[in-house]
């Protein structure tokens, strides 16, 4: 509403003009852009104009002169309730109050939606933000880049974009198999059974707490498996209790995702596999050190990137 106010005001300064310069009061070859601009102090006005000491060289006049004259042509407006000079030729406007209230009246009618453009553009915006890896709650890092990509997704949305938000859960890769032997390792101490946590294990007490939510559901249902079938079992089922908590911070923060997408889910569709096998076949790889490398300083890149690491196990990268 205030960039309407401005082209408003300055539509009236270029209209007066023209009627000066067609009346023969000033002679410029033409009107500038005509700057519309808050004053320095709120008791000089609402809004301000330099036009006048923009144009005095060319039009042979003192700038407050010309101020006259252009504050002669605005006519009476509905827009201003008060029009007059300052310093040395600023052209000072105080908006009518009626302006004021329709323009509040405006605000109130369209709520949440004012300011928001209303035409949307034939451009979709894909926003894929936060995605914290869920072997662990949400820390104050993950709530910056929440509260930066929402506020950047509503920004686009109000000037028209069609935006999705995406959150990319990284469930695949050794990290998680670390998650799930760690949860294992917690659910067989709670039930007094020998228990080595992993070396690289995660340490945090959320561990134990999501074990202890597992001896509290099933008791010692588990405890017939092995250590590794132990962990696989308590991986995706810790994973997604790590899952619905992130889930429930965010949205208590308004922050709301159109998009869950599962990296194991690249995985599990074969996508992976076809893409390596892709790149393979076009030449763009090259194995060294036991790893697949993509060629990637072919392209420009400072170094080449492994794909598939030497124990057969694909990269984040290659995901």
């Amino acid at each position: 509403m205030l960039d309407l106010i401005e082209d408003k005001l300055a539509a009236l300064v270029g209209a007066s003009l023209e009627k000066a310069i067609k009346g023969g009061k000033l002679e410029i070859d033409r009107v500038p852009p005509i700057t519309i601009e808050r004053p320095r102090e709120e008791s000089h006005g609402d809004w301000a104009c330099n036009i006048s000491m923009v144009i005095a060289k060319q039009a042979g006049r003192a700038p407050r002169d010309i101020a006259a004259i252009i504050i002669e042509g605005l006519g009476d407006s509905p827009l201003l309730e008060g029009v007059d000079i300052a310093g040395p030729g600023f052209i000072n406007f105080k908006l009518s109050s009626g302006l004021l209230r329709e323009t509040l009246a405006t605000i109130l009618e369209a709520g949440d939606k004012f300011g928001i453009e209303s035409d949307s553009l034939d451009q979709k915006i894909q926003i894929e933000f936060v995605s914290a890896n869920p072997v662990g709650p949400m820390h104050v890092g993950h709530g910056r880049w929440a509260a930066l990509g929402d506020s950047l997704a509503r920004l686009l949305e109000a000037t028209g974009y069609q935006v999705e938000r995406e959150f990319y859960i990284n469930d695949y890769g050794n990290q998680m198999k670390i998650f799930g032997a760690s949860v294992a390792a917690r659910y067989r101490e709670i039930l007094g059974r020998p228990a080595d946590l992993p070396e690289d294990g995660y340490q945090g007490h959320y561990i134990i707490d999501i074990a202890q939510e597992i001896v509290d559901s099933d008791g010692e249902a588990h405890l017939e498996l092995d250590y590794d079938a132990q962990a696989d079992l308590f991986t995706d089922r810790s994973y997604r209790a790590v899952l619905d908590h992130i889930k429930g911070t965010l949205e208590e923060m308004d922050v709301k995702f159109d998009t869950w997408f599962s990296e194991r889910s690249l995985h599990e569709s074969g996508a992976v596999a076809a893409t390596l096998r892709a790149v393979k076949k076009r030449g763009l790889t090259k194995e060294e050190g036991g790893a697949l490398w993509l060629k990637t300083s072919d392209f420009g890149d400072d170094k080449d990137r492994v794909l598939v690491r030497e124990n057969g196990q694909p990269t984040y990268f290659a995901a």
